[in-house]
């Protein structure tokens, strides 16, 4: 687990839901194994029967996800591709996926087919995959893995997100030219920083970074406490988090003020920052010993009677 959350702070590449997958696979195996029933195994899991039957089904959704990425680069690249030559590079392939899969990629315009039988050929159409280069929220969301890894290159902030270097590269250059991110040549290198990020409440475009920049706070303090060997919590630690579940109800007399926590968190800590910067403006950064602390907070609710009903 801590492997995993490693490489979730990286800038490298990492299918993490395959790894998730193998080992909820695994336990459930073991589970099964052990006897105990699917509804006992969902149980252990925290989840319905639903949402568990959904879970077990993803590594073959996983391998369809693969099998479409394979073919759309094989017909990419040997455009036009006869059937033939399709069957035979995926010969040991599930034919019926197959099928499936080009299927989908006609439909959705990114292939498209001439001919019949085997002199199908299928053609890639590279402008069904042009990027939009307004695109809502890419902006914010390259601003935000700059925060976090600044000094960083427009490559590693492209591997980090998954998207098209290009596409990056034009989102950095509307960044540096509005004044949000800062960019300098060290070695012949494009660097790009940025030392201040603000996601409004009531912003339409963002989400997408403010759910990268959760994750990483959470997955950067989870790391921290692990690599600093604390198995238990103490009053004054400087690093850790908390979890609290509530039972409420409609007309429960605690239901508003219990739902109300991420506001009055978020109202507080807004106003602690403020004051925070307030003081940074007017005195000078000591040259070592400066730190940045992330404070994270979420809340959310589950409804019971439908995990019952399921």
């Amino acid at each position: 687990m801590v492997l995993i959350a490693q490489l979730a702070t990286t800038g490298k590449r990492a299918d993490l839901s395959q790894l998730a997958d193998d080992v909820f696979q695994r336990l459930v195996d073991e589970f099964k194994a052990q006897g105990l029933t699917t509804k006992a195994i969902a149980d252990l899991f925290g989840l319905s029967l639903r949402t568990y039957h959904n879970r077990a089904a993803r590594p073959l959704e996983h391998g369809r996800s693969l099998l479409y990425e394979r073919l759309l680069e094989y017909i990419r690249a040997n455009s036009p591709a006869d059937r033939a030559s399709i069957e035979h590079e995926f010969r040991r392939d599930d034919p019926l996926m197959v099928a499936g899969v080009l299927a989908e990629l006609q439909k959705c315009g990114i292939v498209y087919v001439s001919g019949t039988g085997k002199r199908t050929r299928f053609k890639f159409d590279a402008r069904a995959c042009e990027p939009e280069d307004d695109a809502p929220g890419i902006d914010e969301l390259v601003r935000v893995v700059v925060f976090r890894l600044c000094p960083v290159s427009s490559g590693q902030v492209a591997a980090t997100v998954r998207l098209d270097e290009s596409r990056v590269d034009a989102a950095l250059e509307r960044l540096v030219r509005s004044g949000r991110v800062q960019s300098e040549v060290v070695d012949g290198v494009a660097l790009y920083s940025c030392d201040q990020l603000d996601i409004s409440l009531d912003a339409e475009q963002g989400w997408e970074a403010a759910v990268f920049d959760h994750y990483q706070a959470v997955v950067q303090a989870l790391v921290r406490k692990l690599r600093n060997g604390q198995r238990a919590a103490r009053a004054a630690d400087r690093v850790g988090g908390l979890t609290y579940l509530y039972g409420v109800w409609p007309g429960h007399p605690l239901e508003d003020e219990v739902f109300s926590s991420l506001s009055r968190v978020r109202t507080a800590m807004r106003e602690l920052r403020d004051r925070v910067e307030r003081y940074n403006a007017s005195h000078p950064v000591p040259a070592t010993g400066h730190q940045t602390v992330i404070f994270y907070a979420g809340q959310t609710y589950v409804d019971e009677d439908a995990l019952e009903s399921d």
